[in-house]
């Protein structure tokens, strides 16, 4: 800017000012993670910058965001969570206006106290993004198919215990009931019985026709 600024210089300067004070959302990493509240403490992944008294622009770390609501699928009784561990990448949202009243009480209608503006304290937390250098896992998706990847699926509840059987293994069992019961004799004497006069037939598929697991 010149040493004496035009109108037009103000006026973007101060557009700028305000517009770098306009946080809306960013890639973070996950500290730490409280499974049983849903919230989480990040750290931004990318850095502000900030325009020094020599006018060079500098690099500005944001701290550590804590306390932040992790948007996971839900509603109407449904529900769909995962785990997060430190490190996974997450994009956090920040809203334009104070979120402490709606956390503390949920209403439909909330009046902030504080009259903050984007803030990061007001951000929710959305699983995750990822860069593109770090895609998922060949074995976590494919090609026309929805793919739930975990070493623990639970369904209906978190306290599911019993196991889903899995169709082949099923049908195999059933096969072999049925060849036991078509092939089995018994001794008269020394002379077996001819196999029972009427055979059980093959059991039908039990699997089911899109959902697939291993």
């Amino acid at each position: 800017m010149s040493a004496t600024p035009s109108l037009a210089e103000v006026v973007s300067d101060a557009i700028a000012a305000a517009r770098g004070g306009v946080n809306v959302s960013m890639p973070a990493t996950v500290l730490t993670y409280d499974p049983a509240r849903q919230v989480a403490s990040v750290k931004p992944s990318i850095s502000m910058r900030y325009l020094d008294a020599s006018g060079v622009l500098s690099p500005m770390s944001i701290g550590v965001v804590s306390n932040l609501p992790v948007l996971f699928p839900s509603g109407g009784g449904f529900s769909l969570t995962w785990d997060l561990v430190p490190g996974d990448q997450v994009l956090l949202v920040v809203c334009d206006r104070s979120l402490d009243e709606w956390k503390l009480t949920g209403a439909q209608e909330n009046v902030p106290v504080d009259i903050r503006r984007f803030d990061f304290t007001d951000s929710v937390v959305v699983p995750s993004i990822r860069p593109i250098t770090q895609p998922l896992a060949p074995d976590a998706w494919a090609t026309g198919a929805a793919v739930l990847k975990s070493s623990d699926v639970r369904l209906g509840s978190s306290l599911a215990a019993d196991f889903v059987a899995l169709s082949s293994k099923v049908d195999a069992a059933l096969a072999a009931i049925v060849n036991a019961f078509n092939a089995h004799t018994h001794m008269l004497g020394n002379t077996p019985t001819l196999v029972p006069s009427s055979l059980l037939p093959p059991a039908a598929p039990t699997g089911a026709t899109s959902v697939k697991a291993i």
